[in-house]
């Protein structure tokens, strides 16, 4: 339920960027037709550059995507969304939900970079914004994909392993795709996202669905409940071994031909730090993944695999759930080996078909820069070597171990690393518990200030204060003024007129105006004390606070269909405001 609700919250927040994106659009086009929009990027882009705006739209569409791949920091959903079931964990990290996001800019970053093509002359700023934009998310994606694997390093689950894992490579597509708008040749980042994506998900559905098998068979996700696997599950073995290889870029793997071109494409940029990020993340991808597959199948049993073959065979995976990743695990293999020969004719059509440039180039050939590759493979062998002296080699894992467990720096780093930076608890010191205080607090300001101050004392104290003034009103005017000082004027003046006091005295003075007086008096008082104050100020006051308590109460109806609606709604509110104010 938490993976649920993670999920659904970190998405959300960047789908706030893409929707206020899309309004955007649509107010300057008037359509939501992406071939539309791209034949009139001139018109919106010069808008919005002419204004200032045009680096903080980009940012702002692209807020979606980088929430959908869990790009930093909208990373922590990915890591609790392997939660479910394995073949739903392999669709999910594989090709469908995460792989959205990296959809989208593959989708709208041949856009961007037109833009800057027809603005480059008109309005030279805008060529800034854009290769800003692109530098910004070749450094995120950078940033992600060495972040999220130095958590795959110390990661207990195994298939946490391969979430963290997800995140780490999605960050290489992000690096790929922000490479090619600042790049003279665009189609080479573009190509190496666009062929990463393909191979990713042919690898790492693979591994998800083995480690599905792995758990099935091992009953327990984690890996201390694991090892010796490679000789009950000789299917399995060689299926994850292949994936991981791959997921590592051994050549000749097919994930070492697009993760090379992707370092190719950022070091074309001449952004040191973000080539640098993935240079060093290739080593830790592969020192992670041959970890998870000497911890599963290489080391001595555990004592659950020893107490599960006791009870009953541990064996292999039924042939129903060995052939998908199996066959994965070959294709991944088989295209990597045809790689230099199908790629241009790949390359070709998806450059003419996906990009739909007007002049595409007549051939492409597959090409190594033997310095990257070199670079790229020593970084591969350095994780595998480091991975074998620490996870097989007895003396130096002991050592490691009692480094680890002991108060020193190591022991510091792994924790560092296994509570994930502390991010987590960041989010939910800030976020969760920071939202719950602030609305206790609210509430408890509300009612003291509100309720308890203004309603139960200040009204009171007001009322009585006014009652004192008209007791005070009464003693001086009425008793004093009218009940003394007129009497007497009126008795001294009787002398000189008996008739006048008989008829306006005793008449008017003495008999109308006490009884009109003291018939408003008693109609103003009985109006006032029942209508105001008992129905009123007891009765009206408080029914309308629990009316209006009560609606909002049923504005929470926890279904999620009336959720949709009043998102929708919402929507179109918004959408409505932005066409009048633009």
């Amino acid at each position: 339920s938490h993976g649920g609700l993670r999920a659904i919250v970190f998405t959300r927040l960047g789908d706030v960027g893409f929707l206020a994106g899309i309004a955007v659009i649509y107010a300057l086009t008037g359509t939501f037709s992406i071939p539309a929009m791209a034949h009139g990027v001139g018109g919106w882009a010069g808008t919005l550059a002419t204004k200032g705006l045009l680096l903080p739209f980009l940012l702002t569409f692209s807020l979606g995507a980088m929430a959908k791949s869990a790009q930093f920091p909208f990373h922590e959903w990915l890591v609790t969304a392997m939660t479910g079931p394995t073949s739903v964990s392999a669709l999910i990290h594989a090709a469908t939900m995460v792989k959205a996001g990296v959809f989208f800019m593959l989708r709208f970053a041949p856009i961007f970079h037109l833009a800057s093509i027809e603005l480059s002359s008109t309005i030279p700023s805008a060529v800034g914004d854009v290769n800003t934009f692109f530098a910004v998310i070749a450094t995120i994606g950078a940033f992600t994909a060495f972040f999220m694997a130095t958590q795959a390093i110390v990661a207990s689950e195994l298939k946490l392993v391969l979430a963290f894992s997800t995140a780490s490579q999605l960050g290489y597509m992000f690096l790929a795709i922000g490479s090619s708008g600042l790049t003279h040749e665009f189609t080479g980042g573009f190509l190496a996202c666009f062929n990463h994506l393909m191979s990713h998900a042919v690898f790492k559905a693979s591994l998800f669905l083995a480690a599905g098998a792995i758990i099935h068979v091992v009953e327990s996700r984690y890996l201390r409940d694991m090892g010796g696997l490679s000789r009950h599950m000789r299917g399995t073995f060689p299926s994850m071994l292949l994936a991981a290889l791959s997921l590592s870029g051994l050549p000749p793997m097919m994930g070492f031909w697009t993760k090379d071109s992707i370092l190719e494409a950022a070091y074309g940029t001449g952004m040191l730090i973000p080539f640098a990020l993935g240079v060093i993340t290739a080593a830790i991808t592969a020192f992670y993944s041959m970890r998870m597959i000497m911890r599963v199948f290489l080391r001595e049993e555990s004592k659950n695999v020893k107490h599960l073959a006791e009870e009953h065979e541990v064996h292999e995976a039924h042939r129903v759930m060995l052939a998908p990743y199996l066959l994965l695990a070959l294709i991944s293999l088989t295209v990597g080996l045809l790689w230099p020969l199908m790629a241009p004719g790949l390359n070709s059509s998806i450059t003419r078909h996906v990009i739909a440039l007007e002049h595409v180039p007549h051939e492409f050939k597959v090409h190594l820069d033997p310095m990257l590759t070199g670079l790229s493979v020593l970084m591969v062998l350095s994780g595998f070597g480091l991975a074998y002296i620490t996870y097989i080699r007895p003396r130096i894992n002991k050592r490691i171990s009692a480094a680890v467990s002991s108060r020193t720096w190591v022991g510091g780093l792994r924790n560092l690393l296994y509570d994930r930076y502390y991010i987590n608890s960041i989010y939910y010191q800030i976020f969760v518990r920071g939202a719950a205080k602030f609305s206790s607090a609210t509430y408890k300001w509300f009612n003291i200030l509100v309720i308890d101050g203004f309603y139960h004392r200040f009204l009171p104290w007001i009322t009585n204060r006014a009652r004192a003034a008209a007791d005070i009103f009464n003693s001086v005017v009425v008793d004093g003024f009218y009940h003394g000082l007129i009497p007497r004027i009126a008795a001294r003046a009787s002398k000189v007129s008996s008739k006048f006091n008989s008829v306006v005295v005793d008449g008017f003075y003495h008999r109308l105006i006490p009884r009109a007086t003291n018939a408003a008096s008693n109609k103003t008082y009985r109006s006032f004390e029942r209508g105001v104050i008992d129905k009123g100020f007891n009765v009206a006051v408080p029914n309308r606070a629990l009316e209006l308590a009560r609606l909002f109460r049923k504005v929470q109806t926890g279904r999620i269909n009336h959720y949709l609606l009043m998102f929708f709604l919402g929507l179109v509110i918004v959408a409505v405001i932005v066409v009048l104010v633009v």
